[in-house]
C-alpha cells in the first residue's frame, strides 16, 4: 500500500527499529508500598536445551538497549520463557514479588464490548498492532534497578517497560490515549497495543489511516508490519471475528477451550472460569450453565466433582462450540428485549428484526443472583432481569425505542403500577429513563432465536412455567 511506503518509519521489523515514546512526555514509574521489603529470588535451574534460545533473546534486548547488565539490586527475579503462536520465544520475568509490593495504578482500560461493536458495524477497518508495545515506553531511571533479573550470564535490568509488570498496562493505555487524543472513538479505537482504524468507506479510510500514521510518527509509536491488516471487511480483533455480518468468537479460541481437561483442583477451576468469561454475551443464560461449578468454589466446600458439575462443564464447552453470530445493532430501528428470572439466575436477550422481520440476537446477558435476591418473588426476579439488562445494554439502547417483551402479565403490572412502595419506586426509577413499550407475548419470529430463548427460559418455580412458541412465515 502506497501509504505505508510514505510512512516507513512507523513500522519496526526488530527490537532495534523501535523508536518509542519520547521519555520527556512518557515514562513508567514504580511506586512501592513503604513497608515492602525487597526480595531477591534464587536463580532457578534452566533446561540446557533452552539456554541457547535465552542467550539469543538476551542479546537482542541488549543490542536494542531494552535491558542492561548491572552489579547490584535489592530486587532480583527469575526469567520465564514464553513461546508465542509463531513458535518464537519471548523472555518474561517473574515479577510477582515486585508486583505485590507495587501501589496500583487504576487507570481504566476501554470497554472491549464497545470496541468490538463499533468495529463490526464499520464498512472498512484496519487492525494495527504495536511492535513489542510495552518496550516502547522508557522506565524512570531510578526505578530501572527494581526490575532486575538473574541469569547464568549475569544480572540484568530493564530500561524499557517489560511485559508482566504490574501497572504496565495502565501506563501504556494512558500514553496511547494521549498520543491519539482527539481521534479516539471518531476514527480509531485503542486497546493497549491493538489500534483499530474504522471508517464508512474506503476513501475515508485512507484519509483516516494517514491521520493515525501521522500520530504514530509524531509520538514514536512503532507498528508491527507482519501483524497489521489494512482495508479489511473481516478480521480477528481481541479474540473475536468482526465483520459487517456481525460478531462471533475466533474459532482458535473455541478449539483451545474444547481441548481443556476437567480441572483437578479449585485453582484450575478458577482459571477455567476466567478463560470462558468472555463468552457470556454469546451464550443464552450463561450464568445458569456455570452455576453448578461456580458453587464448587465456595470456601467451606471440599473440591469434588459431582455428576451435575461434570454435566455443567461439558454443557459449557458444547454451548461455546455453537455460539451464534451476534448481528450489528442498527440504530435506525427499535430494539426488542426479552428478560427472564427464576431460581438462582436472571437473563436477557437483546434482539432486532431483519428485513424479513425475523428476530436476530444483538447480545445476551445473564447473571447469578445474590443470596438475598434468590428470595425475591418470581415476578420480582423478572423485573430485576429487566433492570440489570437495561443497565448492561445502556450503551446500545439509551437513545432508541425498546419493546420489552415479557411472558407474564404480572411483570407488566409491576412496572406500570403507580402505587409504589420504596423498593418498587427505586426499581421503576431505573426504567423510567428509557423509551419502553411493554408487551406480553410468547411468540417469537425465528426458529434460531426460539432455541436461544428456550435456553434462557429454563425456569420452573412452583407452578410457574414458561413456554416459547415459534411464529414462522408461511
Amino acid at each position: 500500500m502506497q501509504l505505508c511506503q510514505e510512512f516507513p518509519d512507523v513500522f519496526s521489523w526488530s527490537y532495534k527499529d523501535l523508536r518509542g515514546f519520547n521519555p520527556k512526555l512518557a515514562q513508567h514509574t514504580i511506586e512501592l508500598d513503604p513497608n515492602a521489603k525487597p526480595i531477591r529470588q534464587k536463580q532457578r535451574p534452566v533446561n540446557p536445551h533452552i539456554e541457547p534460545l535465552m542467550k539469543k533473546e538476551l542479546n537482542k534486548l541488549i543490542e536494542a538497549s531494552i535491558i542492561f547488565l548491572i552489579k547490584h539490586s535489592s530486587w532480583v527475579a527469575n526469567l520465564v520463557l514464553v513461546r508465542k503462536k509463531s513458535r518464537e520465544i519471548r523472555l518474561c520475568v517473574d515479577f510477582r514479588d515486585l508486583n505485590r509490593a507495587s501501589l496500583k495504578d487504576h487507570y481504566p482500560l476501554p470497554s472491549m464490548e464497545q470496541i468490538l461493536q463499533v468495529v463490526s458495524s464499520s464498512e472498512r477497518f484496519s487492525l494495527l498492532d504495536g511492535y513489542s508495545g510495552y518496550n516502547q515506553v522508557m522506565v524512570k531511571e531510578d526505578d530501572q534497578f527494581k526490575m532486575a533479573f538473574t541469569t547464568k550470564w549475569g544480572t540484568y535490568a530493564y530500561k524499557k517497560m517489560p511485559f508482566g509488570l504490574s501497572n504496565a498496562g495502565a501506563t501504556f493505555q494512558r500514553e496511547m490515549d494521549m498520543a491519539f487524543k482527539g481521534l479516539i472513538n471518531k476514527i480509531v479505537l485503542i486497546y493497549l497495543d491493538d489500534i483499530t482504524v474504522f471508517s464508512k468507506n474506503a476513501t475515508d479510510h485512507l484519509f483516516h489511516l494517514r491521520q493515525v500514521f501521522q500520530r504514530c510518527r509524531r509520538f514514536g509509536v512503532s507498528l508491527n508490519p507482519k501483524k497489521c491488516i489494512f482495508l479489511a471487511h473481516e478480521g480477528k480483533l481481541l479474540g473475536h471475528i468482526v465483520s459487517k455480518e456481525g460478531l462471533t468468537i475466533d474459532l482458535e479460541r473455541v478449539e483451545a477451550i474444547q481441548a481443556l481437561p476437567l480441572p483437578s483442583h479449585k485453582k484450575a477451576l478458577q482459571s477455567f472460569l476466567g478463560r470462558i468469561n468472555f463468552v457470556h454475551r454469546f451464550v443464552p443464560n450463561f450464568a445458569a450453565l456455570v452455576n453448578p461449578i461456580t458453587l464448587m468454589l465456595k470456601k467451606r466446600m471440599a473440591f469434588k466433582w459431582t455428576a451435575e458439575g461434570k454435566a455443567s462443564f461439558e454443557a459449557i464447552k458444547e454451548a461455546i462450540s455453537q455460539v451464534p453470530t451476534l448481528v450489528n445493532p442498527d440504530f435506525s430501528k427499535d430494539f426488542m428485549l426479552y428478560a427472564f428470572g427464576g431460581g438462582d439466575t436472571i437473563s436477557a436477550i437483546l434482539v432486532q428484526q431483519n428485513k424479513e422481520e425475523l428476530e436476530q440476537p444483538v447480545a445476551f446477558f445473564s447473571q447469578g443472583l445474590e443470596e438475598y435476591e434468590t428470595r425475591y418473588s418470581f415476578i420480582e426476579k423478572h423485573v430485576l432481569a429487566v433492570i440489570k439488562s437495561l443497565k448492561k445494554f445502556k450503551h446500545l439502547v439509551s437513545n432508541n425505542k425498546i419493546q420489552l417483551l415479557v411472558s407474564h402479565a404480572g411483570v407488566k403490572d409491576f412496572l406500570l403500577n403507580k402505587d409504589l412502595n420504596e423498593k418498587r419506586a427505586g426499581w421503576i426509577t431505573c426504567v423510567m429513563e428509557y423509551d419502553i413499550e411493554i408487551k406480553v407475548t410468547k411468540l417469537v419470529r425465528g426458529k434460531g432465536l426460539c432455541e436461544q430463548l428456550a435456553l434462557s427460559r429454563q425456569v420452573e418455580e412452583g407452578d410457574e412455567k414458561e413456554t416459547v412458541l415459534v411464529l414462522q412465515d408461511g
